[in-house]
């Protein structure tokens, strides 16, 4: 019996050593800037109104041209809505994005162009045109059943309200965000298996790494079941399915949406790469509506704080995503804070995300399809733009078209601050050193580090001009304006400086 237990464990570690090492110096290094595509308002290359993945690829040279470095795109599977977060097939593209031939495709070209492609999976909930959910609506005897959170208490004290859907005439289903969406038992290993699966299909078409929707919610409290410790369930989750991920692509990348503040978000690290910061989201707002310096302390402890967590952790920012009111809208339409608000962004290390029309300056507040507006790419309405949603809020935006022959636009302002971070290093994998973040100035301060040398970046967040003295004599400026050994910075501007020692 001993034997036989070690040659297992030789055989184990001989898989062990066989197995491609992990190494996410590629993406770390290099992937600096994600741009999110909301898929149905983004390009439509067949005039039926919605955008599609023959849309996406016929706009790859803009994305090109505008220097990010790939894409993550909101779910592509079948589904009943337009947003696609109710899935009905985990292995197939919506016919109103196009076919698997055209996702293949697509996964080519932004390949060629040495950029990558993150894909949502929406794991916590199904459609209730699953499959699965219908053969347990008209089989009692379905073999999905455990697949989905049910519950046959017929006691009248039942709280059949709220999350709680009817399924037959004694039976309820767990549905959190909607009827149509019912949730996933991930108590049973056959589900876990199920998304080990489908990861693995992707992956093997050439999938760079996923977004995980809504993780907090994997274990929610409102099922009758007793949850000891959702956090870590969830993390033993996404644990689980990366392991299997890694079978495939020992590289692959995982991203999660854990709305929560950052203390509590950050436990999600043991089972990610990246996590979105909705807290430092909302303070880099706050920087430029109020002049409060302290994002970029926060930062750095978040720094901290997150690879305590997973040594490996990368710092992952955003300004606002499909489900928030743009940037645009959230600086009450000031285009000299929005262009502070990009800066902030991409200058600080790590992969920053941009959502679609952030760029042009969409505007975007609720209810979400007003978050979600067509993308305008030419003043004329014909340049691919998608024809789903009236445009309400953004009728007098300027089109991408208008905007590239405006070397002042809000997108050359975008475009000139991305392919920064892609020739300056500092910027995307440097060590921030905190040099002043002073609220009575509105001034933050820092320098990045890495083997390519130092930098300084200063932003001032107030309405008024100001210097700071550089104290590098052979500083030399990469953005922005040194004068006799100060930086000179405009109201609402920022500065970004090369420095000898």
């Amino acid at each position: 019996m001993v034997v036989s237990l070690i040659a297992v464990a030789v055989s184990l570690m001989g898989l062990e050593l066989l197995r491609p090492k992990r190494d996410m110096s590629n993406w770390q290094n290099e992937v600096g800037t994600m741009y999110q595509i909301f898929v149905y308002s983004f390009a439509d290359s067949n005039n039926d109104g919605v955008g599609d993945i023959q849309g996406i690829i016929e706009k790859l040279d803009y994305l090109e041209e505008l220097g990010v470095n790939g894409i993550w795109l909101t779910p592509v599977h079948p589904s009943q809505s337009y947003h696609k977060y109710d899935v009905e097939d985990y292995y197939a593209i919506d016919e109103q994005f196009g076919t698997l031939a055209d996702f293949e495709q697509l996964i080519a070209e932004i390949h060629e162009r040495d950029m990558k492609i993150v894909m949502d999976m929406v794991f916590n909930h199904t459609s209730n045109l699953h499959p699965w959910f219908v053969d347990v609506k008209t089989n009692p005897e379905s073999q999905y059943r455990d697949y989905y959170a049910l519950n046959d208490n017929t006691d009248p004290d039942f709280p059949r309200v709220g999350a709680w859907h009817q399924l037959n005439a004694t039976e309820h289903y767990y549905g959190f965000f909607s009827p149509n969406m019912p949730e996933l038992n991930l108590d049973n290993p056959q589900v876990i298996q199920e998304w080990q699966n489908v990861l693995q299909f992707w992956l093997k078409k050439g999938v760079d790494g996923f977004r995980f929707d809504a993780v907090k919610h994997f274990y929610n409290q409102g099922e009758l079941k007793v949850i000891e410790d959702p956090t870590q369930q969830a993390v033993e989750v996404l644990q689980q399915l990366k392991r299997a991920a890694q079978q495939i692509n020992p590289n692959v990348y995982f991203v999660s949406e854990v709305w929560l503040n950052t203390s509590a978000m950050a436990p999600y690290y043991a089972g990610n790469d990246a996590l979105f910061q909705f807290d430092l989201a909302e303070a880099m707002i706050k920087a430029v509506n109020r002049g409060e310096t302290g994002y970029i302390q926060q930062y750095v402890e978040n720094m901290t704080r997150f690879q305590a967590v997973n040594p490996e952790a990368m710092m992952t920012q955003f300004l606002t995503n499909h489900d928030q009111s743009r940037v645009m809208s959230a600086v009450f339409q000031d285009q000299e804070r929005a262009r502070l608000a990009a800066s902030l962004l991409l200058t600080l290390p790590g992969t920053s995300y941009l959502y679609y029309g952030e760029e042009l300056g969409m505007l975007g507040v609720k209810p979400d399809e007003r978050i979600r507006e067509p993308f305008p790419w030419q003043a004329d309405g014909l340049g691919g733009e998608t024809t789903w949603e009236v445009v309400k809020l953004n009728q007098n935006i300027a089109s991408v078209a208008e905007q590239q022959e405006n070397p002042a636009s809000l997108y050359n302002h975008y475009r000139t601050m991305i392919k920064l971070r892609a020739t300056h290093s500092q910027l995307v994998t440097g060590k921030v050193d905190v040099i002043e973040t002073t609220s009575k100035s509105k001034l933050v301060n820092y320098k990045l580090e890495n083997s390519d040398g130092k930098i300084q970046v200063i932003h001032n967040l107030s309405k008024n001009s100001q210097e700071v003295r550089i104290d590098d004599v052979n500083a030399t400026a990469i953005y922005g304006t040194i004068t006799g050994g100060k930086a000179v910075l405009p109201p609402f501007s920022s500065a970004i400086i090369a420095l000898a020692e």
